[in-house]
């Protein structure tokens, strides 16, 4: 794949220059810088007692006034530091770590408008502080910037859940630290020397004051303990006082900053971590890694961890840590330590650490550029509707044209009326899909729009004037309002639209990565970069048609759309690329390919590299329209259960009569997104004819996961009368009601069927499953998968309440037909 220029900058910023958040944002940077990015590491300056040299950083490194602790003048003049720094730097990304970076640096990001704004706490900003009124103030403070970040990025699911108090679960995406997987050669102290090891920051978050006191008391019961303390921080002289007291010194060393753990873990007999909170250490990871024994103070950021792994103690709790110190080894200290080696390979790699986290970049960066947001586009439509109707009252009383009766008064009359009709208005506006976030489309066809609402408007606006009583409303005036409506809005979003493309440009524009075979995407990408879109920037081309390997270059170069040539273009590679880019909110397009003929043209055709594109949006199903298919399917059903009693009844006495009970069938089918649910139906085969099913029909080995069975022999007389009038069907009134199926959709299949299929057979659970859809009038009976996915897609992409209705009239046809009855 060919990138014309680094994809984002970044800004990464954490508080100090030593510590794990540090080493934690120098891993992160040497990834980005790996995959190309342009990235800047902003930190915080090293108090005094950190005399160690912090980690070698990838990337450029600027030093900031950030501090630990709460300084009000000095917090104040970091921000106003790093407002100018973003705004200097123009980064597309910030991302905050730690407590003070994260309060500091997200609110001169937001000032700074940096366009994505990420925060990984490590831990909270009031879980520092050490009164009720700072933990009070923190908490104030953390709340309030909340709303200003776009995505919170926590190391652990403790951490999120309580991130999930500030801010909806949706913008919380849970990331774990990850470690390399090679494991040092273990090499133990020399004799009968057991050596216990603190990594981390000498704070009292950390307590290490606890943790010197339970060495004290089992040092004196074990002469061979040693204790080491790798790390710096406020409370080293206190410490080291502290040995002197207790008369341990000279088996405790403080080794200050220390950059090679590795060597230290090869020599330990266990890792102490005796925190009173924590997000995920990452010094317990590595002695996890490494295969020493842990002990740990009981937090649910351990636990979450270690599992099993490790022997706990209680927060503070000197004597218990005394005990789990003298604990000698032996096999159930060897079968811990090997649990947790594993849980660390299985979950907490640094490759999946990597990728996590690219894909968060890239799920925040991908949406394209928005020409005009649609609160935007509503105060334009507000103003255009409210400069009309001025506009047409003054033509109408105050430029000589003859009136018979008195003339009304602007205000109250007409300004009383608009604080009706202009929630209305913008409701029609929205409801023709004039307010969806997505590339503008061409002039005319929003013109074209812009014509069918405001001729919505108008039929509907005059009845609700009916409803205000006590004014009257020229019937001249109204009619006059389309006349200035029309071009104001018009012009108001032209502007808007061109603003809004200005700053896109100015930013870069869309990044388009072109998929397909190499021998159609080459020469795309080439014409694309030689007759370029001002909005559409190139970045590559990925001659692959597998869909894995798309979306991965395409995080790779963080496009914001796809577009997939070929053809013909395999339906798995359209269905899995679309789920996948839509999950991070980017846009998949298709250029010359055998889809065009199923998809809407009103959805707007571009042009790139002289090609049309034609957007593919797998989640159509949503918004104004689906609501409102929902609010129908809802009326039918109930409808319909009522008025359908007596056939039930009637049915119901038959079967009980001809074939005993149950009358009613249940099967588990699956549904949208996966979701499982029990479908009904009136049973039309014979008692156990389930277990009859291996043998005639081999699941386990079908070509495809689906499979009609032709003169079925399990099916009874009477049950082969109602398949074929389509009767068994309607208790599925009832699952269309509680809302696991619709009127209209693909069909729900079982559970067995469903586990067997492949990334190209997901596009069907995208929907929510219909009593008929469009293969059943178009395909009934057909046992081809590949037939099914192709009126799937179709029906997908061409969805509108016509094509509903077309489907239930023609399933009415079928039915009497009994067209594909098997």
């Amino acid at each position: 794949m060919v990138s014309l220029r680094p994809a984002r900058r970044i800004a990464l910023v954490c508080e100090t220059t030593v510590g794990g958040a540090y080493a934690h944002v120098v891993r992160l940077a040497g990834l980005l810088v790996h995959a190309g990015h342009d990235v800047t590491l902003v930190v915080g300056r090293a108090r005094p007692h950190y005399d160690a040299t912090p980690p070698a950083a990838p990337c450029p490194v600027v030093e900031a006034p950030l501090a630990r602790g709460f300084h009000p003048l000095r917090d104040l003049h970091a921000v106003v530091w790093l407002f100018f720094h973003f705004r200097a730097g123009r980064y597309d990304l910030a991302h905050t770590h730690a407590a003070k970076a994260g309060l500091c640096g997200r609110l001169a990001a937001f000032l700074a408008r940096v366009p994505v704004l990420l925060h990984t706490p490590h831990t909270l900003a009031y879980e520092h502080a050490e009164s009720a009124p700072a933990r009070v103030l923190y908490r104030l403070m953390e709340w309030l910037l909340a709303p200003l970040t776009t995505s919170f990025i926590a190391v652990s699911e403790v951490q999120a859940t309580e991130l999930a108090r500030l801010v909806p679960r949706r913008r919380v995406a849970c990331i774990p630290n990850g470690v390399e997987l090679e494991v040092p050669a273990r090499n133990p102290g020399a004799g009968a020397e057991r050596l216990l090891l603190s990594v981390g920051r000498l704070e009292a978050q950390k307590d290490p004051v606890t943790l010197l006191r339970a060495f004290a008391q089992a040092a004196g019961r074990d002469a061979a303990l040693r204790l080491s303390f790798a790390g710096e921080g406020s409370l080293r002289e206190p410490l080291a006082r502290l040995a002197r007291e207790l008369g341990v010194a000279d088996k405790v060393e403080l080794l200050g900053q220390v950059s090679d753990i590795a060597a230290l873990l090869a020599r330990a007999d266990a890792l102490v971590s005796s925190s009173r909170f924590e997000g995920m250490p990452y010094a317990v990871l590595e002695a996890m890694c490494a295969g020493v024994a842990v002990l740990a103070s009981d937090l649910p950021a351990h636990r979450e961890l270690l599992a099993e792994g490790a022997l706990y103690f209680s927060p503070g709790d000197a004597a218990a840590l005394a005990g789990l110190m003298l604990e000698p080894p032996g096999a159930a200290r060897d079968a811990r330590v090997t649990a947790a080696r594993e849980r660390v390979r299985a979950q907490y790699d640094a490759e999946h650490f990597a990728e996590a986290t690219l894909h968060e970049y890239w799920r925040r960066l991908s949406k394209p550029p928005s020409l005009g947001a649609p609160v935007q586009l509503a105060a334009v439509d507000g103003a255009a509707l409210i400069a009309a109707v001025l506009c047409a009252y003054a033509l109408r009383f105050r430029s000589g044209l003859p009136v018979f009766t008195a003339v009304p008064s602007f205000f109250p009359t007409y300004v009383a009326g608009l604080g009706a009709v202009l929630p209305l208005f913008l409701g029609v506006f929205w409801a023709l899909g004039l307010y969806e976030r997505r590339a503008a489309p061409t002039p005319l066809l929003e013109l074209e729009q812009l014509l069918k609402a405001t001729f919505l408007f108008l039929l509907t606006a005059p009845a609700l004037t009916f409803f205000l009583r006590g004014a009257e409303y020229s019937r001249g005036v109204l009619l006059l309002v389309p006349l200035f409506l029309l071009p104001l809005s018009a012009a108001g979003r032209l502007a808007l639209r061109r603003w809004s493309f200005t700053r896109a440009v100015a930013r870069g524009g869309s990044r388009v990565l072109v998929a397909g075979p190499a021998a159609a995407a080459k020469p795309l990408y080439e014409a694309a970069l030689a007759s370029p879109e001002p909005l559409d920037l190139p970045v590559g081309v990925a001659a692959t048609e597998d869909a894995a390997e798309v979306v991965r270059q395409a995080r790779r170069a963080w496009a914001h759309e796809v577009v997939l040539i070929g053809n013909p273009l395999p339906y798995s590679l359209v269905v899995t690329t679309a789920m996948a880019l839509s999950d991070a909110g980017a846009r998949l397009s298709v250029a010359e390919s055998n889809l065009a003929p199923f998809l809407r043209e009103s959805r707007g055709a571009r042009n790139f590299g002289g090609a049309t594109l034609i957007d593919i949006d797998e989640r159509l199903h949503e918004g104004f329209w689906f609501r409102a298919k929902r609010v129908v399917d809802v009326g039918v059903a109930a409808l319909g259960l009522v008025l359908l009693s007596p056939l039930f009844a009637l049915t119901g006495i038959a079967l009980r009569i001809a074939e005993g009970s149950p009358v009613l069938y249940r099967q588990e089918r699956v549904g949208r997104h996966g979701r499982r649910f029990t479908l009904y139906k009136l049973r039309t085969m014979r008692r156990g004819a389930e277990a009859e099913l291996g043998s005639l029909v081999d699941v386990e080995h079908l070509a495809e996961p689906v499979y009609k069975i032709p003169s079925d022999p399990r099916v009874f007389p009477l049950g082969r009368v109602l398949r074929r009038l389509g009767i068994d069907e309607l208790p599925q009134l009832y699952n269309v009601l509680v809302g696991d199926m619709s009127l209209v959709g693909p069909r729900p299949e079982a559970t067995a069927l469903v586990l067997r299929y492949g990334p190209e057979h997901q596009i069907r659970l995208q929907m929510r499953p219909g009593l008929t859809g469009l293969q059943q009038v178009e395909a009934r009976g057909s046992a081809s998968m590949s037939e099914r996915l192709r009126l799937d897609l179709r029906y997908l992409t061409c969805w509108s309440p016509f094509l509903d209705i077309v489907i239930l009239l023609r399933t009415l046809w079928v039915v009497i037909s009994g067209k594909g009855v098997p």
